[in-house]
């Protein structure tokens, strides 16, 4: 029980401090850049989607109108933006999180846009252009 009680405390610190770190990495956040981002994210290794960890599940951008199957969550690569989340080190900043937020929506947008015309892409079919 104790090793167990002591990995948790050690794997919270770490999210806390993911959480901290991308304060200091706002400039990435920047929606200007989302679609190249995502263009080079899709030449450099195919189909990915960003969720923002912003509460208790992560939130999807551009997805709420958008089945979301076993295909397109769990046979598809996700990044996770850690900005706020349940972190008891550093707190939650709304600015990141819209930041964040805007930033992952851009990049999904474009990235379905992608995927749907993807001949590559096994969930194609499952997506509607943007």
């Amino acid at each position: 029980m104790r090793k167990f009680i002591l990995v948790l405390i050690v794997w919270s610190n770490i999210a806390s401090a993911d959480d901290c770190r991308f304060e200091s990495e706002q400039a990435r956040y920047d929606v200007s850049n989302a679609s190249k981002d995502a263009e080079l994210t899709f030449d450099k290794s195919g189909v990915s989607f960003i969720s923002v960890a912003n509460g208790i599940a992560p939130a999807r951008p551009a997805f709420d109108d958008i089945e979301m199957t076993v295909c397109v969550v769990l046979e598809t690569e996700w990044e996770t933006l850690w900005v706020g989340a349940d972190s008891s080190v550093c707190g939650a900043s709304s600015d990141l999180i819209t930041k964040a937020f805007s930033y992952a929506e851009a990049f999904n947008k474009r990235m379905l846009n992608l995927a749907a015309t993807s001949e590559s892409y096994k969930c194609a079919d499952e997506l509607p252009a943007y």
